[in-house]
């Protein structure tokens, strides 16, 4: 099995994986590296640029299965703890759409095909593949961290989702486009809502991550 792990930042991946154990990339302009087996790539932060790295970087390396791995934010309601890993199950554009005081509302509440094509017409939801022995969360991808607890509120209230990211459902549907299966692992680094950085939990919680993914994926 061929895994492609993404990683959205170079701080994570460098706190999860160190140095690339091979010599020069065979995909440049992109970051790519080995890690001993692990094949490891940066995908940009957000979803327009996790959907075009996720495709570009997939075409080029054909790997049998994808993996975006990182931190998260948890939704206080769902109650999971600073430094937990989970596998996402399922993940979906949040916030592509519009907003009223009270909800928001994206593509396929408007009944708007995200992506039509030939062959199919993908939405805002993708169900993810979870075959590994960790905790499963499900997910919201937003292109705008959420900073107040009415925006939180207005998420769980809608979607009930327990994890927010920005690249997650990018990278599934541009997997979906290819025919190749998504995993999601995140660790949950802070709770969605007011921005407090000094509350915030990274580097152990990516430690963990970067030994499980050497461990299991390997």
């Amino acid at each position: 099995m061929k895994y492609l792990i993404l990683v959205p930042t170079e701080f994570e991946r460098d706190l999860m994986f160190g140095t690339p154990t091979t010599g020069p990339s065979p995909c440049a302009p992109w970051l790519y590296g080995r890690y001993d087996a692990l094949h490891v790539a940066v995908c940009g932060i957000g979803p327009a640029a996790a959907a075009l790295a996720t495709q570009a970087l997939a075409s080029r390396l054909a790997p049998d299965h994808l993996v975006l791995a990182g931190i998260a934010g948890a939704y206080p309601a769902a109650q999971l703890a600073l430094g937990h890993l989970c596998q996402v199950s399922w993940d979906a554009f949040a916030d592509l759409g519009y907003s009223d005081d009270q909800t928001l509302f994206n593509l396929d509440d408007m009944n708007l095909p995200h992506l039509p094509r030939e062959d199919t017409r993908f939405g805002c939801h993708f169900d993810l593949v979870t075959p590994f022995d960790l905790p499963s969360a499900s997910a919201v991808t937003v292109a705008a961290v959420t900073n107040s607890r009415q925006r939180a509120n207005m998420l769980w209230r809608r979607f009930g989702a327990d994890l927010e990211n920005m690249e997650g459902a990018a990278v599934a549907m541009a997997g979906a486009s290819l025919g190749i299966p998504v995993s999601q692992i995140r660790a949950v680094s802070n709770a969605v809502g007011p921005r407090d950085p000094k509350s915030w939990l990274i580097k152990t919680p990516l430690t963990a991550l970067g030994a499980w993914l050497h461990r299991h994926l390997s």
